[in-house]
C-alpha cells in the first residue's frame, strides 16, 4: 500500500502587504503586491495562499505546511513547492511511526514492571 498524499491550498490569513517579499527594494515589493492583488482579483487563489501536504499510511499521518505562498498556477506550485513538501510530510509520517514504536516499547516495559511487582506481591501473600 503506497503512501497517500493530500494537498490542501487555503487562503492565507496574513495580509500580503509588507509580507510577500523581503527584497529590500520597495519598488520590487510594491510590484509584487500589485501582482498578487491583480491575480487574486482574477480568481487566482494561489497568488497568496497557505499550502498543507498530508502524507498518510494506514493509521498514521505526517504533515508539512507553509504559509505566505505565491504561485502563478497549480502546475507552478506542483513543480516548485510540492516535491519538497511531500518529502517533509513523509519525514513527519516516519517520525510519527517511530514515536509510536518508542511509546509502545516504553509502555510494554512499564507493563512488565507492573506485572512483576504484582506477581511478587501475590507470591508474598501466598507464602
Amino acid at each position: 500500500m503506497p503512501v497517500e498524499y493530500e494537498i490542501k491550498v487555503e487562503p492565507e490569513d496574513i495580509d500580503y502587504h509588507g509580507n510577500c517579499m523581503a527584497s529590500g527594494d520597495d519598488a520590487v515589493d510594491r510590484e509584487t503586491e500589485e501582482w498578487i492583488a491583480n491575480e487574486l482579483n482574477r480568481g487566482n487563489d494561489l497568488a497568496w495562499c497557505s499550502v498543507v501536504v498530508f502524507a498518510r499510511f494506514e493509521d498514521f499521518e505526517g504533515i508539512d505546511s507553509l504559509g505566505g505562498c505565491s504561485y502563478k498556477s497549480m502546475t507552478d506550485l506542483e513543480e516548485n513547492l510540492i516535491p519538497e513538501m511531500k518529502k517533509n510530510a513523509l519525514a513527519s509520517l516516519k517520525a510519527h511511526m517511530q514515536r509510536a514504536i518508542e511509546f509502545s516499547v516504553r509502555d510494554a516495559k512499564e507493563h512488565v514492571k507492573t506485572a512483576r511487582k504484582a506477581l511478587k506481591a501475590l507470591e508474598k501473600e501466598e507464602g
